[in-house]
């Protein structure tokens, strides 16, 4: 049988040369198509809501454009137990890894450092990955659990129970649940460490009876009087504290003793003039005493001063008196109207020199009087021009009286 002709019914609409329309276009049915209705495809596609971070269509242009990679590497590392350590090793320049990479840590002991993302940063250290929180197992906590003693603990089940028995870290009713490294004496059961106990106790109260009685003996040795004394008896010596003191009294009598001489000891010192340690006298202003020496040799050379000027005295007062007793009338005459007096009033320091100036020529007599008339004898120097005073003490307003011609 001749095949049928089918009979297709084609429309041509030539408008212009530029644009054709209305030509035979086929769809998936074999149907026409117009091509107004063709160009209508493209304007109605769209990306899905879910893709959009991946895909996006330029409408002017209809071109489909990849955002991100739709694929995210995935590194399973063995090696390294930690992201720091990961970072170090395989990440140094920075760039090995994208946005949206994971890492997969195997290595890792703690569950918590197993997954990491990069999170987009360019920093090139640990700051480039974010943690991902991965769902605990059982075995991870079960893992984290742990017993010791008569607790017994299965990390492979989970099942945590108590060890019953009479052995090292066993329970029953006469056994003591704690470890026997604790104590001293290791006791199997509540009644040995009860006897134990009072053992220990009895030890402690033989060993506390007798601390009591060697401290007794050294303190009976230390205070000196024995142990039925109430108090530290009789002392001899001059400064001894009162009879019957006790340790308190006897101390604070002590003390008051060095406190009173240590009083002595500073009124000595202001006496001498010179303080406790020293070992002389020191050094002297003046000519007559010695520099140094002890206080013997000072008063030595003060008695032997006043001596020899005792002794000059008497002899220019002889020189005088023969003279004046050999002298004939009209030498008289002429001595008592040459004879001179000069007194005036000064005042002396102490080891420091005071010089007076006279016209006397070297036949002179020098005296000195303290304010109350009383003659004192200041070492004295002269010469043709003055005379030099100088007193072992203070003398206010003294009289100076020199006679001479």
């Amino acid at each position: 049988m001749a095949n049928a002709i089918e009979q297709i019914v084609v429309h041509h609409d030539h408008g212009n040369e530029a644009q054709i329309t209305n030509l035979p276009q086929a769809t998936a049915n074999g149907m026409p198509v117009r091509y107004e209705e063709h160009l209508l495809k493209q304007d109605i596609m769209t990306v899905a809501a879910g893709s959009t971070s991946f895909l996006s269509i330029n409408p002017a242009t209809s071109q489909i454009s990849m955002s991100a990679l739709a694929i995210t590497a995935v590194t399973v590392d063995t090696t390294h137990a930690t992201i720091a350590a990961f970072v170090a090793a395989e990440y140094t320049a920075g760039n090995e890894h994208q946005q949206g990479d994971l890492i997969v840590l195997t290595a890792a002991t703690d569950f918590a450092q197993r997954n990491w993302i990069h999170n987009g940063g360019s920093a090139g250290t640990v700051d480039d990955f974010t943690r991902i929180q991965g769902d605990l197992v059982a075995a991870d906590i079960r893992a984290m659990l742990s017993a010791s003693g008569v607790l017994r603990y299965d990390p492979g089940t989970g099942v945590t129970s108590i060890a019953y028995g009479h052995g090292a870290n066993e329970l029953n009713a006469t056994l003591i649940p704690v470890d026997s490294s604790l104590f001293t004496t290791n006791q199997s059961d509540v009644s040995g460490m009860l006897v134990a106990l009072e053992d220990l106790i009895e030890s402690n109260e033989l060993s506390q009876s007798n601390l009591t009685t060697t401290l007794g003996n050294r303190v009976d040795s230390l205070i000196g009087n024995g142990a039925a004394a109430g108090t530290l008896g009789a002392f001899t010596g001059t400064n001894k504290p009162s009879l019957n003191s006790s340790v308190k009294d006897a101390i604070q009598d002590v003390v008051d003793h060095v406190d009173a001489a240590d009083v002595r000891v500073a009124e000595h010192d202001t006496v001498m003039g010179v303080s406790a340690s020293a070992a002389d006298m020191g050094s002297y202003s003046d000519t007559i005493c010695p520099d140094n020496a002890s206080i013997k040799a000072v008063t030595q050379a003060l008695g032997t001063s006043v001596q020899g000027e005792i002794a000059n005295r008497v002899s220019d007062i002889a020189s005088v008196n023969s003279a004046i007793s050999s002298a004939n009338t009209s030498n008289d005459t002429a001595f008592a109207l040459r004879t001179e007096m000069a007194v005036s009033t000064v005042s002396l320091t102490a080891n420091t020199a005071l010089q007076v100036s006279h016209s006397f020529s070297t036949g002179f007599i020098v005296q000195v009087e303290d304010s109350s008339g009383k003659v004192v004898n200041p070492q004295v120097d002269k010469t043709s021009s003055n005379v030099t005073l100088t007193s072992e003490i203070d003398l206010s307003n003294a009289k100076l009286t020199l006679i001479g011609y």
